[in-house]
């Protein structure tokens, strides 16, 4: 009976990804978190770690972890592996892996923690990355219109697909540059 416990656990173990069975290993090794956010390894000592993709992390043998996560994982247990959830800081800073600033939730709840100024910038970013024309092609394109051209072939001309585009243009309601 407890061989078979044994392997169902190393079977769920086994589908985990790298990145939580690095957690587990760190654990496993005597890793540990306080709740300022400072990791230390087996003999107690502090890990200074490094910053990987704006985060804390640190090794384990050849597997890396992040402190983020490992807090996560005292504080929540298996529950942070669930594929829809997501480690959270709740102050927007990446390296505040304090206790208090981790929590778990939905991507949803992730982009929210953020200030709404500081999604809107983000949004506004993403948008002008998407947009076709630039400020010469946009003053051309106005100017043609009041000459007479139809959206038609302005859409030809400039290979926009879409009426409400050249509309949108025209009356100042998209591509408003200085």
């Amino acid at each position: 009976m407890l061989g078979r416990l044994i392997l169902i656990i190393l079977k769920a173990s086994m589908e985990l990804s790298k990145r939580n069975n690095a957690l587990l290993k760190a654990q496993k090794k005597g890793y540990t978190i306080d709740k300022f956010g400072n990791l230390y390894n087996p003999v107690g000592k502090k890990i200074i770690g490094s910053i990987n993709n704006k985060y804390k992390v640190a090794t384990c043998g050849l597997d890396k972890f992040s402190f983020h996560r490992f807090q996560a994982y005292q504080k929540f247990g298996r529950r942070i592996f669930k594929p829809e959830i997501v480690v959270r800081h709740l102050d927007g800073d990446h390296l505040n892996n304090s206790w208090d600033n981790i929590d778990v939730g939905s991507h949803r709840d992730n982009m929210l923690d953020k200030p709404a100024e500081v999604r809107l910038k983000a949004a506004h970013i993403a948008a002008q990355s998407l947009k076709k024309l630039k400020p010469d092609q946009v003053n051309e394109l106005k100017r043609l219109h009041k000459s007479g051209w139809s959206y038609m072939s302005l859409m030809s001309r400039y290979k926009i697909a879409s009426k409400s585009t050249i509309y949108r243009v025209v009356k100042n309601k998209s591509y408003q540059y200085e």
